[in-house]
Parts: C-alpha cells; sequence; structure tokens
C-alpha cells in the first residue's frame, strides 16, 4: 500500500512552490517539478524522505520527522509542494456525441492468470489485481517470504507452494478516499528466485513492539514474527490459523535466530544476481552463520540496527565471554557503526539489567549538551540522547540512580532542548507505571 505523508503519495507530479535546501543540502529551485517514488521515514534518525524524479534524475530529498516552522517537513510540506492535477485523458469519440470520458484513478488490469506453480515464475509485469501470489488458492493461505525486501514484496501459497515476487501499487485513500492495491511480478533470475523461495514464511501472528516510544529512537523498536518452514502446507485457512496460534506457544521463547534456525534457512551459499533488494537475505544468511568465536569486526558489522541480520548476530555477540565489555565499549565508542552495535546488544540484555543502567546513565549525564550546528534548537547529540532513553523507557532501566538523574537531566535540559526535556518525562512516567499513548507515527 502506498504511503503518504501529508497531501503527498507516490505517482503524483508536484511543483516545488518555495525554494529550499533539504537536510543533505540539496537546494531545490522554486517551481521544480518531479514525480514522486517513494515516501518514507528513518526511524533512527526520524527523518522523512521524498524520493522522486527531477528533470530525468533519481533524487531522494530528507526532511524532518517533526513539524518546524519556515522549513519542509512532517505537517508542513503543504507549503512546499503543490500537487498538480493528473492531466486529463482524451475521450474516445462517440458516434456524433461528444462524451466526456472519466480518468480512472485505478490503472487498468489484465484477468488474473492461471498458477504460474512452485518453481515457475510468471513473466515480468504480469498483473495479479489483488493477490500477491500468481495461484487461484484461497488468499487466506498467502504468507509473506521472510525479508522486507527495499523493491519487491515476496509471497508463497501454503497450499500449493507457488511463490511470487512483486511490486505493489495502491492508495490507502487517506486523501482521495478511495483505497485499494495491487501487484504486478517481478522476474527475478532463476537461481536467485529458488535460494530465496527456500526462507521461512512469516505466520499471521506476531509480536508487536511497544510502540509508545516510536517517536524517538524507532530501529529500537522491533517486532517478534514467528515463522512457518518453506515446506508447511494446509488445504484450509482455519487447519493453517489453528497452526499458527501453536506457533506462539512453541516459539514464544525462542529468540530469532533460534526461530529462523528451526524454521530452515537454506544451506547453500548465497547465488549472484540477488536483484531487486533480495540481497538482504544474504546478509542475513552470513549473520547466521556467524559463531561466539568469529572475528569481532565480522560480528560488529553484521550486528548494527540497519543491517537484516542485527538480531541475530547480537545474539551471537552476547554468547561471547566478553559480551559486557563489547556492550560498554560499543555504547561509549564514536564510531557510529560500532555505537549501532551496541544498540542492538543492548536489546539482548533483560529488563532491568542493573548493569546496563549503570552504562546508560553514566553516558545521558556526560553527552555534551551544546547547540546542534544545524540551526535546530536542539543540543548537538539529541540523537543519542534518544536512544538511550529508549532503551531506559524498553528495558525498564528503573535503578535508583536512574529515577533520582531524570529529574535533574529534564530541568537541565528545559531550556537548551524542550523536546529531550518532554520525552525524559514520557519515560519517567513509564518507569513509573504511567504509559504515553501516542497517536501514531505519521502524526506531528
Amino acid at each position: 500500500m502506498a504511503c503518504t505523508i501529508d497531501h503527498l503519495a507516490p505517482g503524483q507530479t508536484v511543483r516545488v512552490l518555495v525554494a529550499f535546501t533539504d537536510l543533505d543540502g540539496v537546494a531545490v529551485p522554486a517551481d521544480a517539478r518531479g514525480v514522486i517514488e517513494e515516501l518514507g521515514m528513518d526511524w533512527q534518525t526520524r527523518r522523512i524522505f521524498v524520493a522522486w524524479v527531477r528533470e530525468g534524475q533519481h533524487e531522494k530529498l530528507w526532511f524532518s520527522g517533526r513539524k518546524t516552522e519556515g522549513v519542509p517537513s512532517n505537517g508542513s510540506l503543504r507549503d512546499f509542494f503543490e500537487v498538480e492535477p493528473a492531466k486529463p485523458v482524451a475521450p474516445l469519440p462517440v458516434a456524433g456525441v461528444a462524451a466526456a470520458a472519466p480518468v480512472a484513478r485505478k490503472p487498468a488490469r489484465l484477468d488474473k492468470p492461471l498458477a504460474a506453480g512452485p518453481n515457475r515464475q510468471p513473466p515480468g509485469g504480469t498483473d495479479l489485481k489483488e493477490s500477491p501470489v500468481a495461484c487461484e488458492c484461497d488468499p487466506r493461505l498467502h504468507r509473506p517470504l521472510l525479508g522486507a525486501f527495499r523493491e519487491v514484496t515476496g509471497y508463497a501459497c501454503l497450499r500449493c507452494g507457488t511463490v511470487t515476487f512483486s511490486k505493489a501499487m495502491g492508495d490507502d485513500g487517506r486523501y482521495t478516499g478511495e483505497a485499494w492495491t495491487v501487484y504486478r511480478t517481478v522476474a527475478i533470475p532463476e537461481k536467485a528466485f529458488a535460494w530465496a523461495a527456500q526462507w521461512p514464511r512469516v505466520a499471521k501472528v506476531t509480536t508487536l513492539p511497544d510502540m509508545s516510544l516510536w517517536f524517538m529512537a524507532g530501529g529500537l523498536l522491533r517486532e517478534a514474527p514467528y515463522y512457518l518452514p518453506a515446506g508447511t502446507r494446509c488445504d484450509t485457512a482455519e487447519a493453517l490459523e489453528a497452526l499458527e496460534s501453536r506457533l506462539r506457544d512453541e516459539q514464544a521463547s525462542l529468540t530469532h535466530g533460534q526461530r529462523l534456525r528451526r524454521a530452515g534457512v537454506p544451506k547453500e551459499s548465497p547465488p549472484s544476481g540477488l536483484t531487486h533488494g533480495l540481497d538482504s537475505l544474504a546478509s542475513l544468511w552470513k549473520a547466521l552463520q556467524l559463531r561466539p568465536d568469529s572475528p569481532l569486526d565480522e560480528l560488529i558489522s553484521q550486528a548494527h540496527l540497519d543491517s537484516p541480520g542485527s538480531e541475530v548476530a547480537a545474539e551471537t555477540l552476547r554468547q561471547r565471554p566478553d559480551s559486557a565489555e563489547i556492550l560498554q565499549s560499543s555504547l561509549r565508542s564514536d564510531d557510529r557503526l560500532r555505537r549501532s552495535a551496541g544498540f542492538s546488544l543492548a536489546l539482548q540484555q533483560p529488563v532491568g539489567d542493573p548493569g546496563l543502567a549503570t552504562v546508560v546513565l553514566d553516558l545521558l549525564e556526560n553527552l555534551t549538551l551544546g547547540p546542534d550546528k544545524d540551526g535546530s534548537g536542539r543540543i548537538a547529540g539529541w540523537g543519542r540522547f534518544e536512544a538511550l532513553l529508549v532503551l531506559v523507557g524498553k528495558l525498564k532501566l528503573a535503578s535508583p540512580g536512574m529515577l533520582a538523574a531524570l529529574p535533574r537531566l529534564q530541568r537541565k535540559l528545559a531550556r537548551e532542548d524542550r523536546e529531550l526535556a518532554k520525552n525524559i518525562g514520557i519515560v519517567l512516567g513509564q518507569l513509573r507505571g504511567v504509559p504515553h499513548h501516542s497517536g501514531g507515527p505519521f502524526l506531528p
């Protein structure tokens, strides 16, 4: 389903009303025109992006995820972008009558193709209508393949075994009043297709993260999916749902890596030709091959928060005898990659871990409180500060020292960074049993 931010959505042609410079220094003049390809948000930095094609060039613009007066940001994009009306389609002549033909909101679609079969792909660009799998089985038996691919969606049918990779197109109806989604197949090289099809299917039952802190370091909030082996087959939707309900009991106590290994992953190494973002599976596969005695640099490179194998590598890091020292040094590191791996490792610690609480408290009290150079009115280390606050709230690091220090830090930051002062209050409320309720990830 298409993501929308403010009044913008993929597929729109937009015109820039006021010249601006984005957060990465890209200057865009007034009256510039382009077609939006993708919208999204980086949960770690809380920046939103608009990917568009301008003058034949692909460009990605980055803006603040919080509404900021005078500059493009989430909640103020209407002041900078105007959506141009779709060009009317000339109507076909009708026997002496000048008839006006309405413009269709949805793309024209072909009849649904026959099943491609478990090991055969339909031609690229085949229209599957609302079904993500090229088969005639009950859609309730379709489940996504493991992997949040950047460019395609991968789905499998758990009745006939058909696997299909496609691109989703549509509108969530927020501004048009008409919600729809269609899927068009994407051709994947045969060896890459066969290898990717061996990965587990994601069960419908999922343990969702506590999203009360989404507006801070969203990359630290993760779902806990349950997995079905690639060979799983069920004749009815009811049988599949019963199987998935049992998975919750069978896999609830397992780590992410243990769930994957139990469901089964490809034994052979990744082939070449993993296009359309399927290379994320290759990265995860490499993380699954790591052991506690693997080179530390390899573990760190796979454990950082943006890595597909982040949780798996962090679980392996935690099995090392020196994991406590690695955790402390990584969280204190000035290297972004290593520090990110430290946060991933921290998420593996038990709730209320006193050692982690001591490290986090020391970091909070010693971060630089000078103003950020970008003129945002925030302190220079606000992103790192908020990530540490998420650890405090998520892992309930309610040590006596933490409970005493947070109000002190809140008073200290009241003038330097009001957002941080407010967020400290939210985390304090959580530690005291008063959860914060948020409106949603795209509300200012």
